[in-house]
């Protein structure tokens, strides 16, 4: 079943969108999941201006697509490739 998760880069570090208090993880695993992309692309706007307004730094969300047992396997990788550019990325 495929899922999408919120990957954040701020000053060239990547981490994942925990919860809806913008709480960040290096850990993929740790990722809020949205069963719709819809909702996941909704939420990466509100967390983008969010975060920029509160860190008065340049910040980008970007939605990414993965299935989810890849997220619940306990995989040893913790980092989902994708390339600096606005959209989805499909990760399965």
């Amino acid at each position: 079943m495929k899922v999408y998760i919120l990957k954040v880069l701020i000053k060239r570090n990547e981490y994942f969108l925990v919860d809806m208090n913008l709480s960040l993880s290096k850990n993929y695993q740790d990722a809020m999941l949205f069963m719709k992309q819809g909702t996941a692309e909704i939420m990466a706007g509100i967390c983008e201006s969010k975060l920029e307004a509160d860190l008065n730094i340049n910040v980008s969300v970007y939605t990414v697509s993965c299935e989810i047992d890849r997220i619940l396997s306990g995989a040893i990788s913790t980092t989902l490739d994708l390339p600096y550019e606005r959209g989805v990325q499909d990760n399965s």
